[in-house]
């Protein structure tokens, strides 16, 4: 059997040894990234909850940010509002995260 056929390398695309990883820097606060929320309000409701960011995930409760809620950046990217259940819901959700924690 040949060796050379045994021997493994991991995989590498060409474009890595060109990135300066060397400047890359891990944020001083925490960063909770959340997507493709597609107008579902609840489900974003439940991922904060998971998160450890809010202290209830009940819809016609008041929004309150855990300690860990506070300290943490959140981010919301694309697709928020199509394709879902509830935009209205989730436009008056975020509209009470940016109330509570304006730096959002």
């Amino acid at each position: 059997m040949n060796t050379k056929m045994l021997q493994t390398h991991p995989w590498r695309p060409t474009i890595l040894p060109q990135l300066p990883y060397h400047k890359w820097q891990a944020p001083a606060q925490d960063t909770a990234f959340f997507c493709d929320l597609h107008a579902d309000a609840q489900a974003f409701l439940r991922s904060l909850k998971q998160a450890g960011l809010i202290t209830n995930d009940q819809p016609h409760q008041p929004l309150e940010l855990t300690l860990k809620g506070l300290k943490t950046r959140i981010i919301i990217g694309g697709d928020c509002f199509d394709k879902g259940p509830s935009t209205l819901a989730l436009l008056r959700l975020i509209n009470k995260l940016l109330t509570l924690k304006p730096d959002t």
